[in-house]
Formats: structure tokens, C-alpha cells, sequence
């Protein structure tokens, strides 16, 4: 009998998802596996939380000049803004405490019902993060990150942070050289244990910047990669 492998997907910033956020790329590789594989996808949805606070953000921000770039800081920076640690000890209600608990909520129910199966994430941009400082608590076999920020974040740590070694066992990181919130994140030194796959593509579409940020989930190059 295969192994059972139980994954975890954690979504980038945006608004709120589509319920069938996942579906084309968890289809894409499955269609990669053997027919017999045992492997079983957990989406995390945690795009709900920030909406009202960042409606509330962009309503006092009425008759402010830049009003496009405004928004785009009310809707998506502010996401990257929102997670980090408050002044205080965190709690319900802040960001940082509310996503976490997500994904801990949802790893503890795939560890109840099976204890032995293998557990591996898969993220996307700012999801990337979340999972990765997830790891340092949880015993993760894999780690597969798309368009990563890693790298920045890296500026809160001193002597820029610290692989998880002791709870992480694998890292595998997709970058595209035309996406600038990805990082090649084994240019760290602290991190040089993560592997990093370059994604290309021949498309002209995914030579424009936010293009490429989301052009992961449909590379038959990151499928075959990750089936793999």
C-alpha cells in the first residue's frame, strides 16, 4: 500500500477566493501521479479575514490623491502589512493569531484522522511565509513554495533567520526571474538547504510582472515538478 500523503495549500494575498481557487491546479497534478497514488489535497482559505479592515483603511482614504495606488495599498499591501507580529502577545481578533490558527486548525484535523500519513504544504507568495514560520512548530515533510517573498522577510530576523531543520525536512522553492515578489531563497546562507527551480515559460503574457507572480499555478513545469 502507497503512502499517504496529506497536502495542505496556502494562498497567496488577494480578495476573497472563488471556492474553486484550487481546483485547476490540483487537477493539473493529479493528472502528473500514478493512478494508484494516495495523496489528498486540504485547501486553506484565510482571504476572508482582512476585507472589512481593509474596506474600513480604504474609506479614510476618500479624496487622497493616487487613488488606484491607494487602493492597491489598502487591498494587497496591507495583507503583506498585516502579517507580523502585533506589540503585543497575539491574540484572537489580530491577523497574525487568526491565520495561524487557520492552518494549526486545519493541520490538526488531517493529524487526527491520520497520524502517519506524511504532511506537505504547498504555498503561493505571501502564503509562503505563513507556512514556512508554520514549520518551525510542526513536523512538515515538504515544503514546495511559489513566487516567495522569503527572502524579505528575512530583514526581520537578525542574521536574516534560520532554517527549521529539527521540524522541516525538505524545501522546495519555484521561481520565475520576471516576478519581482519572488526571491531565490538559497541565496540566504541560512537557508541554502531549499532548492530553487527556476519556472520559464515561452508566453509572452508571463513576461509582465503580475503575470508571472501568478503564472505557478498553471506551469506545466511546476506540476511535473511538484507530482514529482
Amino acid at each position: 500500500m502507497n503512502q499517504r500523503i496529506d497536502v495542505l495549500l496556502v494562498h497567496g494575498i488577494g480578495k476573497t477566493l472563488e471556492g474553486n481557487y484550487y481546483d485547476n491546479f490540483v487537477d493539473s497534478i493529479r493528472r502528473k501521479l500514478p493512478i494508484d497514488a494516495d495523496i489528498n489535497f486540504h485547501p486553506v482559505d484565510y482571504s476572508k479575514i482582512l476585507d472589512k479592515r481593509e474596506g474600513v483603511i480604504w474609506k479614510w482614504m476618500e479624496g487622497m490623491a493616487y487613488q488606484k495606488l491607494r487602493n492597491f495599498g489598502c487591498f494587497f499591501i496591507a495583507d503583506i502589512l498585516a502579517y507580523a507580529p502585533p506589540e503585543h502577545p497575539p491574540k484572537p481578533g489580530d491577523f497574525y493569531y487568526d491565520v495561524n490558527k487557520i492552518l494549526a486548525d486545519k493541520f490538526a484535523d488531517v493529524e487526527v484522522s491520520y497520524p502517519n500519513s506524511k504532511k506537505v504544504i504547498i504555498a503561493h507568495s505571501l502564503g509562503t511565509q505563513i507556512a514556512f514560520s508554520f514549520a518551525w512548530g510542526h513536523q512538515i515533510e515538504h515544503l514546495l513554495t511559489m513566487g516567495s517573498p522569503i527572502l524579505y522577510f528575512s530583514v526581520r530576523f537578525k542574521d536574516f533567520g534560520m532554517f527549521p531543520a529539527e521540524t522541516l525536512k525538505a524545501m522546495t522553492n519555484f521561481w520565475n526571474t520576471n516576478d519581482p515578489v519572488a526571491t531565490r531563497i538559497s541565496r540566504n546562507p541560512n537557508l541554502k538547504v531549499c532548492k530553487d527551480i527556476q519556472v520559464r515559460s515561452f508566453n509572452p503574457r508571463y513576461l509582465l510582472p503580475l503575470q508571472a507572480h501568478s503564472h505557478y499555478f498553471v506551469s506545466d513545469q511546476v506540476h511535473d515538478e511538484i507530482a514529482k
